[in-house]
């Protein structure tokens, strides 16, 4: 119907969501976001399926994300640069939660205490890679910059985005 219709048309699908963890976030912050994100209800449309972390803030605010998710059961499938600073930063009985990443988790729909993790260098990289892998439902940004995430909010081609806020927020 969406494809041959000449009217308005919302139907969706998939609900691969992601956030955009920005270097200027509060990291307990992010933590509540992105656990609310994750592990309210994991099965629906509007769960975090990505987390893109920026690399200038890696250090500095995943270990405290990971930590609040690993404590909730939740399995991270990471990239290199983020298993890197997860091995350091987690417990070694959280560590068996932590594996390696494929590329078909950041297209994947998880629908379980799953967690994509990927690290990008800049806030072009997580537009492109959300408006690219993302199912266009919803996506959102943390950060403690209103400019940014003004410019976020703009350049996401999704029908929910929001700031500092649960991709739960959305009605799916």
């Amino acid at each position: 119907i969406m494809d041959n219709s000449r009217i308005p048309v919302l139907g969706h699908a998939d609900g691969i969501c992601s956030v955009f963890l920005e270097k200027s976030a509060d990291a307990e912050l992010a933590a509540r976001v992105i656990v609310d994100s994750k592990t309210t209800y994991p099965a629906a449309c509007n769960s975090v399926e990505t987390l893109l972390v920026e690399a200038d803030g890696l250090e500095r605010l995943l270990p405290t994300v990971a930590r609040a998710l690993l404590a909730k059961g939740v399995t991270l499938r990471c990239d290199e640069q983020s298993k890197a600073v997860l091995d350091t930063a987690v417990d070694s009985a959280s560590s068996k939660l932590i594996t390696a990443s494929k590329p078909e988790d950041y297209d994947t729909e998880h629908l379980a205490l799953i967690l994509a993790v990927k690290t990008v260098s800049s806030y072009d990289e997580a537009v492109e890679h959300i408006n690219v892998h993302g199912s266009h439902h919803t996506d959102v940004i943390i950060t403690s910059s209103e400019p940014l995430a003004e410019r976020f909010m703009n350049a996401i081609d999704s029908a929910g985005v929001f700031w500092n806020t649960s991709s739960r927020m959305a009605d799916g």
